[in-house]
Formats: C-alpha cells, sequence, structure tokens
C-alpha cells in the first residue's frame, strides 16, 4: 500500500497528482466507470460548498480535465491542478483533503484523506 498523502502544493502552480486505488487487502481496484471527487476544505467539518477546491471526473458532473481515471484497470488516475485552484489559498496554511471514489457498482469509499499544505510562490512573474 502507498505511503500516506500528505500533499504540498504551490500556491498559483499548475500539478498533477497521481493515484491508485487500493482494497483493504492491498490489491489494486478497478475503477473504470467511477464516479471520483478530490475536496480541499480549511476543516473536515466545513460544508462541500465552501471548499476551497472542488475537482470531478466526468462520471461525477465535472470532467477529465479535472480528474482523469488514466488507467482504470489498475486502479490509476490523476488530479489536475490549475494555477488558478491555488492562487487565493493562504500560503503556510495547512488544509485538509479526500479523494472519494464511487464504483460504478455502487460502493463509494474515501480512497484518502489527509493533510495539504499550500506554500508561498516566491516567482510571481507570468
Amino acid at each position: 500500500m502507498p505511503d500516506e498523502w500528505n500533499e504540498e502544493l504551490t500556491r498559483g502552480d499548475n500539478r498533477t497528482i497521481p493515484f491508485t486505488i487500493y482494497d483493504a487487502n492491498d490489491a489494486v481496484v478497478d475503477i473504470t466507470g467511477s464516479s471520483a471527487w478530490f475536496t480541499v476544505k480549511a476543516l473536515y467539518e466545513d460544508a462541500d460548498s465552501a471548499a476551497k477546491i472542488t475537482k470531478k471526473n466526468t462520471a461525477a458532473g465535472g470532467g477529465d480535465a479535472q480528474i482523469a481515471l488514466t488507467n482504470p484497470t489498475q486502479g490509476e488516475g490523476e488530479i489536475y491542478i490549475l494555477p488558478s485552484d491555488t492562487s487565493n489559498l493562504d500560503a503556510d496554511e495547512e488544509y485538509v483533503y479526500d479523494l472519494q471514489i464511487k464504483l460504478s457498482g455502487g460502493k463509494t469509499y474515501t480512497a484518502k484523506n489527509s493533510a495539504l499544505k499550500v506554500n508561498y510562490d516566491v516567482t510571481l512573474a507570468t
């Protein structure tokens, strides 16, 4: 099983976050046709409507430019963070996030939840 995700993002940068979904026995889960949500909040108890970043794949009502299931039979996907997603976040703050997967058969799993830190962007030229 992979190490814990304690992600760091640099404010205003692009970032691709790869993931692989495993079951309780450390076997890869086929996520073909699954819905996927990536949510960043200031606090776990904040409403989803108060999320700082929300990403969804096409099956969840978003698009493959937000979350793509890149090799679904092997449980693999990617979350795409854009500069606009982080440009208004407070640097040196720690946020919480999760990746939730709903399989095409209906089972829902929180694949990961952990801390996310936003770092200062030093170079501001664009």
